[in-house]
């Protein structure tokens, strides 16, 4: 990867990078087996999984192209599989109350992946990623304070937002 660009070691993108990606698979996995779990749920989990599946195709093919090696994805499926069964003992509210601390995290690992990122990598995309990552913040909060129907307004306008990169892309 010699000759990406910018003043942070081509390394530390590739490691943020597969962290996102690796983060992006695993609540696919995770929002996907919670229906089952969480039927009175389902409608806004399903609208999750469509987040986090949309976020993971923007992200695969520039994994691809930068040639980055994502990780065992299997193994993360398989944790993301342990931690659904997990969210579904401690029920729907302690499962959201874990909402803030994960996404604070990876909103920081998003920006440190912004501050990696090559001169010549995909415009906003690390904004993208905080974007989508508010947006699961804010449905968590809406939802625990029994905001109810408002609660999936921040996760439509992330989609929203998505497609809006998408259709930018050269």
């Amino acid at each position: 990867m010699a000759g990406l660009g910018g003043s942070v070691s081509d390394d530390e993108f590739a490691r943020h990078l597969a962290w996102a990606f690796r983060g992006e698979v695993s609540g696919e996995v995770l929002f996907s087996d919670l229906p089952e779990r969480f039927t009175e749920h389902r409608a806004e989990l399903e609208l999750l999984v469509e987040l986090e599946r949309r976020m993971q195709a923007v992200l695969e093919p520039v994994v691809q192209r930068y040639r980055i090696d994502p990780g065992d994805l299997d193994r993360t499926r398989r944790t993301a599989h342990d931690n659904a069964a997990a969210a579904a003992e401690g029920g729907w509210d302690a499962f959201l109350g874990q909402f803030d601390a994960v996404t604070t995290h990876a909103i920081e690992r998003y920006q440190l992946l912004g501050r990696a990122m090559p001169t010549e990598g995909p415009a906003g995309l690390a904004e993208l990623l905080v974007h989508h990552e508010e947006a699961l913040r804010s449905f968590a909060r809406a939802q625990l304070s029994s905001e109810g129907p408002d609660s999936t307004s921040a996760v439509a306008k992330a989609l929203e937002a998505i497609s809006a990169w998408e259709t930018a892309q050269p």
